[in-house]
């Protein structure tokens, strides 16, 4: 293997960690974002509004982070282009 393939390699392995930390990131203050908001009574079960406004809280928090994601890569990519 020639060092060009290494480093690639290297290269890929990084950025798949670096996406699993972030994604690890993401999920945990996603959980505790839409805890701290919905659940107001913790209990031994959470109530059909409690699901609810998890769901609502996940899906706005994963369609923000979607957008910021996507106006970074393109940033990176501009960057990249004019380089």
């Amino acid at each position: 293997m020639d060092s060009t393939a290494i480093k690639q390699r290297l290269k890929k392995e990084m950025l798949d960690e670096s996406n699993m930390a972030n994604a690890r990131l993401l999920i945990e203050k996603l959980q505790d974002t839409c805890f701290q908001s919905c659940i107001q009574k913790p209990g031994s079960s959470l109530s059909s509004s409690d699901k609810a406004c998890l769901e609502h809280c996940m899906n706005k928090y994963m369609q923000a982070w979607n957008l910021v994601n996507s106006a970074y890569i393109n940033k990176i990519r501009q960057i990249q282009s004019s380089s």
